[in-house]
């Protein structure tokens, strides 16, 4: 299915787990694709996010300003469907999708979880939500209830 996908969209930038990663890598090396893998752990020879987050100096942040959008109808980014009779189809989401996950945030520590990955279009939105929200987010690959058990103890 990762195959499929990148050969379907050639994207210049992949978010994926490190359950995807490195089949991806491998592909993307074999098709001399300039497709850049970005990683939500941090998996030895990856960039990850949390790598390119630590990267921003606190400084600069008072002067950070996003770039102006002059059409809504502009992709934002592509999402697959689920592909469960046959492969999946590729989904372009406007920056105007993007737009309803931007609400300021409000002050209120919150904190995200979800068991999936970001490779269906929830976890996308979940990983939005929580990066728009300024909140904390728990990502697990392999939840089992025990796992789950001692997460909500953690973060109760």
């Amino acid at each position: 299915t990762s195959k499929h996908f990148l050969h379907l969209t050639r994207p210049r930038i992949v978010f994926a787990d490190e359950t995807k990663a490195p089949e991806m890598k491998k592909f993307i090396d074999e098709q001399r694709m300039p497709t850049e893998i970005i990683t939500l752990s941090n998996i030895p020879g990856f960039e990850s996010l949390s790598s390119i987050l630590d990267s921003i100096k606190l400084e600069e942040l008072p002067t950070f300003e996003c770039e102006a959008l002059d059409d809504l109808d502009k992709p934002a980014l592509i999402l697959n469907t689920a592909g469960l009779s046959e492969y999946p189809k590729s989904v372009i989401m406007n920056c105007g999708w993007m737009m309803q996950f931007i609400v300021p945030p409000d002050g209120h520590q919150v904190i995200h979880y979800w068991p999936g990955g970001i490779n269906w279009s929830v976890g996308v939105m979940n990983t939005l939500r929580t990066i728009f929200a300024c909140s904390t987010s728990v990502i697990h690959p392999s939840c089992t209830d025990e796992v789950l058990l001692k997460l909500i103890e953690r973060y109760e």
